[in-house]
């Protein structure tokens, strides 16, 4: 854990606890550790409702934990939909409980229960599908999200230790039938390996490939980083400046369009380096322009004619456009603020300040414009929006695990990392 962190006083820990061996000796160590450091935990048990069982193990293992003075919390999904892809629907579906349950408890840290074994399956499985040197990292042991940081403290660790430590407990686990379910494709690798306690030489060489490939890509991830705060500027009002297209790299110019279009998956590298070098024309709805008033270099913002229509809103933490977080009353409407005139527009602009989100009243009235920093009477504390795209253009680089579970990562990257 100290390696994962830091975690501040009193760290409060939210664990993902399937029933199993792994994440129920996850939650015993945890509240060891958590404990020795003046914190605590929540077991989070997930019912998935894929099989009939499914409610009372998941039940059991609840009492099972409470009886350890262990606090555990049951959150039950929707049935799953039928689809090919059943077991990965559920694995999102059991994510987003897992991240919900934690906003709402205040917890900042989530621990997963995936071990060398999931990591070398999950080596395996991106190599057959040749998703290249990054794939080959595997699993981080720590990832940083919009709403808390994910961390997986046993990716280093034999399953056989994990149910040595249960034994040893005298606590007993669920054997999942599903995890030998040849329909599924991590069963049929875990056929392939032929190694259930996850210390055989098959499952070491392809955990040690990714602690050496997880190096590599933190290394990579640190140099992109700092190549994108020595290049470009990224603005609270949804857009980027980047004062020296000569010096960046394709993948820095990918990320900043990723980012400045609110895109899941980035464009083609080479198209994104040449727009960048070009400094007009527009990408995957990023628009390139000179900077202007703004001093050298050019400005990626939001392509106007690609903007989304006009919603309402209905709740908090509504995402409009792809990259914008808004707030406001039910009733209210988030659009484009287009050609209106409003107090603090002319530090933009027309074209970077036409496609802000602006919060109007149902009769079309204007309320907010936050990222100008207007608002009309009486809506100052009712209307918000933030510019939050799904992923951020850099973080903390790639954090792996030694397939022993001792850090590989130099002193600085493990700073970073932190």
């Amino acid at each position: 854990m100290a390696r994962l962190g830091p975690f501040g006083p009193a760290p409060r820990l939210g664990v993902a606890v399937s029933g199993g061996a792994d994440s129920s000796a996850l939650a015993l160590l945890a509240a060891s550790w958590a404990g020795a450091n003046g914190g605590s935990i929540a077991a989070l048990v997930v019912d998935h409702r894929l099989r009939a069982e499914s409610a009372a193990e998941s039940t059991a293992t609840v009492v099972r934990l409470q009886d350890r003075g262990i606090a555990a919390r049951r959150l039950v999904l929707d049935p799953p939909p039928s689809g090919p892809d059943i077991s990965g629907a559920a694995r999102a579906a059991r994510f987003r409980a897992l991240e919900a349950a934690c906003v709402e408890a205040g917890i900042v840290f989530l621990l997963l229960g995936h071990t060398r074994a999931d990591q070398a399956e999950t080596v395996l499985w991106r190599g057959l599908r040749r998703s290249g040197p990054i794939g080959a990292a595997g699993m981080p042991a720590r990832r940083e999200t919009d709403w808390g940081v994910v961390l997986r403290p046993l990716l280093g660790i034999a399953p056989a230790r994990l149910r040595a430590t249960c034994r040893a407990a005298g606590l007993a686990w669920i054997e999942d039938p599903t995890n030998r379910d040849p329909r599924f494709a991590r069963p049929r690798l875990r056929a392939l390996l032929a190694d259930p306690e996850g210390g055989g030489p098959a499952i070491a060489a392809l955990a040690g490939a990714a602690a050496r490939h997880g190096l590599a890509r933190a290394t990579a991830e640190a140099a992109l980083a700092e190549a994108l705060a020595t290049h470009a500027e990224l603005f609270p009002q949804g857009l980027a400046i980047v004062r020296s297209p000569a010096g960046l790299s394709a993948p820095a110019a990918q990320l900043l369009v990723r980012t400045v279009g609110g895109l899941a998956y980035p464009p083609e590298a080479s198209a994104a380096l040449a727009l960048v070098r070009r400094g007009q024309g527009t990408l995957a709805g990023v628009q390139a322009s000179p900077a202007g008033r703004f001093g050298p270099g050019i400005v990626l913002a939001r392509e106007p004619a690609l903007v989304e229509a006009p919603a309402g809103i209905c709740g908090a933490g509504q995402v409009w456009d792809r990259r914008w977080r808004v707030n406001g009353p039910a009733g209210y409407v988030v659009g484009a603020l287009g050609a209106e005139a409003v107090p603090g527009r002319e530090r933009l602009p027309a074209r970077l300040a036409a496609v802000l989100p602006a919060i109007r009243a149902a009769d079309g009235r204007l309320l907010a414009v936050p990222a100008l920093h207007f608002h009309a009477a009486g809506a100052e504390g009712a209307c918000a929006a933030l510019f939050a795209p799904p992923l951020p253009l850099a973080g903390p680089p790639f954090l792996p695990m030694a397939a022993s579970g001792a850090s590989l990562c130099t002193g600085a990257l493990q700073g970073s990392a932190g």
